[in-house]
């Protein structure tokens, strides 16, 4: 599990313990690890399967394992893209941790709650509660959650456009998982360090890391990061108009999906094949796929406003400029919002500070159009989260 291999653990865990272990500690733990195993490989039904019968045996023979058990329910929610109900487990561990004085339980609950605190554009919570746990895991010589927390904080320092601290937490985090026996978790560094290399508009250094974590993530079978590197290896090309690259690439990723797809996973995909669509000229497709996501139920913010933006700027090509700076609008409204957010100082000039590579369309657009910029510069938000806590 610690180096990604999810169905090698799988098969090892797949023979049935002896009867004297039957109602043992190590029944609870068995069922619980092949459930964040199913969950990460996008197998809910069956993690939701391992965990009904691990809280069978918490609740009659092993109270104290309940924190364990709420944080793999956590980790299965956020999965499946249900974010409250994610935050209210890791809540519940969170407590359970503290009464029993479980700091590396505690620190994997702090670690759970800053990754959902950011897929809820809640930036200043996030940024506390990474701080707090990378404190306490420091103190705890707790090497591996170290390396988690370090990545974690790379996540929120890309969402908040402080690209040089997204590296560097990049870095650290597959620095320390090689130090710490697990290279197969730097998979997912290396691919956000390609994210990262794609904001930056170092489209070499970006399908670099990219390609690599693609490489890495097929051979450990690592679906999640296999998607997420194609997506960018996806918007690479796409920047680089090698349209037929980008194509291949979109497809793969939405191929991958399987028959439980993540759902802010698979609509950013749904959203590059949309933005492809128009780069090629086929408006009418494009439109659609837009408007498809911009009205999907449980869509984040930030894939709406991506998808207003290019449906705004489908519709200035077309000439429907009244039309395009109503959607120019609603997608700035909706990014003001989470600015608004944010209290702290250097977050918030941080978040501002990715403004210019989304706010130049509509800057471009009223040039088009000899209006006057009418609201102050703001920023885009990466949709993206390869990563949980645990």
């Amino acid at each position: 599990m610690r180096s990604g291999r999810h169905e090698e653990a799988l098969a090892l865990l797949a023979p049935a313990l002896p009867p004297s272990l039957a109602s043992s500690d190590v029944a609870v733990r068995r069922k619980l690890t092949q459930c964040g195993a199913f969950s990460f490989l996008g197998r809910f039904a069956e993690a939701s399967q391992a965990l009904a019968a691990a809280q069978r045996l918490i609740a009659q023979h092993h109270p104290e394992l309940a924190g364990e058990a709420a944080l793999r329910q956590g980790t299965l929610a956020f999965r499946q893209g249900d974010l409250e109900n994610a935050q209210r487990s890791f809540r519940s561990a969170l407590d359970i941790a503290k009464q029993q004085g479980n700091v590396f339980l505690e620190i994997a609950g702090l670690g759970s709650l800053g990754l959902t605190a950011i897929r809820l554009e809640r930036f200043d919570e996030s940024l506390d509660l990474n701080k707090r746990a990378l404190e306490l895991a420091n103190a705890a010589g707790d090497l591996d959650s170290i390396a988690r927390i370090e990545g974690n904080m790379g996540w929120a320092s890309r969402v908040m456009g402080d690209l040089k601290s997204a590296l560097d937490h990049d870095n650290a985090a597959a620095a320390q998982n090689l130090a710490n026996g697990s290279p197969g978790r730097r998979i997912t560094w290396l691919s956000a360090a390609g994210d990262v290399f794609y904001d930056m508009r170092d489209y070499s250094s970006a399908e670099s890391k990219s390609a690599e974590a693609l490489q890495l993530a097929d051979s450990l079978h690592d679906t999640d990061d296999a998607i997420y590197s194609l997506q960018n290896l996806a918007r690479i090309s796409l920047s680089r108009h090698q349209y037929a690259a980008a194509r291949r690439n979109v497809d793969d990723a939405l191929g991958r999906e399987g028959s439980s797809p993540i759902h802010d996973r698979q609509l950013d995909s749904r959203l590059i094949a949309a933005q492809l669509a128009a780069a090629t000229h086929d408006f009418s497709a494009a439109e659609s796929a837009l408007l498809q996501i911009i009205a999907e139920h449980g869509a984040s913010a930030a894939i709406k406003w991506e998808a207003l933006a290019s449906l705004a700027q489908l519709h200035a090509l077309r000439g429907k400029a009244a039309v395009a700076e109503k959607e120019f609008h609603q997608s700035i409204l909706t990014i003001s919002k989470a600015e608004d957010s944010i209290q702290d100082e250097e977050a918030r000039l941080a978040f501002l500070s990715v403004a210019i590579r989304f706010y130049d369309q509509y800057i471009n657009f009223l040039v088009t159009l000899r209006r006057p910029l009418s609201k102050s510069p703001t920023s885009a938000v990466p949709t993206r989260s390869n990563t949980v806590f645990l």
